[in-house]
Order: structure tokens, then C-alpha cells, then sequence
């Protein structure tokens, strides 16, 4: 089984409309499944980072967002994006492998199926205009024992 490949593009921010809610993106992956991840027009892809984070009861049962991707969210807006992302592909939790990193316009995670669970993740990209910056896309892995 080859698994299918997801493609995330992102878009930049404008000035335009306003944020209706908070709204979260569940995938449920299976093995062998592909996240592409493509950053804004002239944008260049540098990293993302994978967060194992746990379910609580409740309604919807909503996922807590874990204290390390907060913790690190508040240390990128103080600039430190080699920090934060340092050896990322080397670092992703298991399940989880850096793929087809050959251009820095998209990146891609495949997702190997060994481990169940729900994630969350921050994606890191960069600008020669820009510089650095980071998109939290609300997106949250449920893998294949995720639930309903």
C-alpha cells in the first residue's frame, strides 16, 4: 500500500475579513499516508515540528494543546526559530519521517502508522524579503486510532 498524499497549502495573511472562530483541521492518517506541507507564494519551507497532544473528556472531546508547542509558539515570537526547530527532522515522534525534503518549497512528512494518537504541529518558513516566521495551522493528526 502506497498511502495517499495530502497537500496543505498555506496562504499568506491579509487585511482582509476577520477570524470567525477557531477552527481545527483533523487528518486521520493512515500508514504510509504523505502530508505536503507548501508554504505561501515566495515563501521557502525550513522545518515543521510534530507535538504529541491528548485528548480530554468533554464535549467534542477537544485535544489539550501541549505545554511544549506553547511554550515553544512564545519563544518564536521572540525570534528563536533555529532553536525552536533545531535538527527538526531528526526529532519527529514516532511515526512520523521527514521525506522529499529536496526543495525548500514544500516539505513533507510521512506518516509510518506505528504509533496512534493525536498531534499537532507548527510549520516553519522563511522569506529572503521576510525573513523568518511560523504558521500553527490548526491541523491535528488523529492517526488511525484516533477516534470518531
Amino acid at each position: 500500500m502506497t498511502g495517499v498524499t495530502h497537500e496543505l497549502s498555506f496562504e499568506p495573511k491579509d487585511d482582509k475579513g476577520s477570524n470567525k472562530g477557531d477552527y481545527e483541521l483533523f487528518l486521520d492518517l493512515q500508514s504510509g499516508d504523505t502530508v505536503v506541507l507548501t508554504p505561501p507564494l515566495n515563501w521557502m519551507f525550513a522545518g515543521v515540528k510534530v507535538y504529541a497532544a491528548t485528548e480530554t473528556e468533554g464535549a467534542g472531546k477537544p485535544v489539550q494543546t501541549p505545554q511544549a508547542k506553547k511554550n515553544d509558539i512564545a519563544s518564536l515570537r521572540q525570534g528563536n526559530f533555529s532553536t525552536v526547530f533545531a535538527n527538526w527532522d531528526s526529532n519527529l515522534p514516532e511515526g512520523f519521517e521527514a521525506v522529499d525534503l529536496q526543495s525548500a518549497y514544500q516539505g513533507s512528512l510521512k506518516y509510518t502508522g506505528t504509533t496512534t494518537g493525536f498531534y499537532e504541529y507548527l510549520v516553519w518558513i522563511t522569506s529572503d524579503d521576510n525573513g523568518d516566521d511560523f504558521i500553527d495551522p490548526g491541523l491535528r493528526n488523529r492517526g488511525t486510532g484516533g477516534g470518531n
